[in-house]
């Protein structure tokens, strides 16, 4: 995953998210940056088949559960 400053090239940060770390353990697929005092970012995920999934002008400061199946994303509420 790469996260842009929305509209603009600047790379924020960047993030491998897969489940199979080793025998018999896996990890969470979860990612987590700290934009600092950006409101929106641009996202692009490369998935293993290389396709890719860009979800433009996200709000920063919430959880997404994304669906790479159907490339749509819902805000997870915590409380």
């Amino acid at each position: 995953m790469t996260v842009r400053s929305s509209g603009t090239d600047k790379i924020l940060g960047t993030q491998w998210i897969h489940s199979d770390h080793s025998y018999k353990s896996s990890g969470a697929l979860e990612a987590h940056f700290g934009l600092d005092e950006v409101n929106k970012v641009d996202l692009e995920i490369v998935l293993p088949n290389r396709q890719r999934v860009l979800a433009k002008s996200v709000n920063a400061n919430q959880f997404l559960d994304m669906n790479m199946k159907t490339q749509k994303s819902n805000v997870v509420v915590v409380r």
